[in-house]
């Protein structure tokens, strides 16, 4: 009787085993067949109703810097205005966020306006090219917000160019 009851419960093991294994895979297969290359290939719906690791968990990665502002915003959105549905928060919340690197490199080549001149006048560039592109973004779509830091990042790489050229100037007088 024991030897039936240990053959019996060695069989169910194996069946429940092979059927939860089968079942894995399926849902692993799924998972994969998920998986997108953006955050925006994914449909607003998904994004609201899903937190940071199961977007990074469809994404096969983490998010970069932008998916993660962009996220953010839109999460702030819907808590602010219960009333909106998510396409109408992701409109609202659209904010073009390359202004962000332009005043950073232009805070940066502020601090490094002391060390040799390529230092702050290669950040002076960037400062104006990320800020330049933002400002076309927003021109092109003008829901969108940042001209704030777009502005302030233009400001801070023309003011680095000001710097170097009288720093230049006065070198020579």
């Amino acid at each position: 009787m024991n030897n039936k009851k240990l053959a019996l419960g060695s069989l169910l093991s194996l069946f429940l085993l092979f059927g939860f294994q089968q079942q894995g895979f399926a849902l692993v297969k799924t998972l994969k067949q998920e998986k997108v290359e953006s955050l925006a290939d994914l449909p607003v719906e998904t994004i609201a109703q899903n937190d940071r690791a199961a977007l990074e968990g469809m994404l096969g990665r983490k998010m970069n810097w932008k998916e993660r502002m962009a996220f953010k915003n839109l999460k702030k959105t819907m808590e602010a205005n219960p009333e909106l549905n998510p396409e109408e928060a992701a409109e609202k919340a659209g904010i073009e966020y390359l202004g962000f690197p332009g005043v950073a490199s232009g805070i940066a080549g502020m601090a490094f306006l002391s060390a040799p001149l390529l230092t702050p006048i290669t950040l002076g560039i960037i400062a104006i090219f990320f800020s330049a592109m933002a400002m076309k973004r927003i021109k092109n779509n003008p829901k969108r917000r940042g001209k704030v830091f777009a502005y302030a990042g233009l400001i801070l790489g023309v003011s680095l160019y000001l710097f170097v050229a009288f720093k230049v100037w006065q070198s020579f007088g």
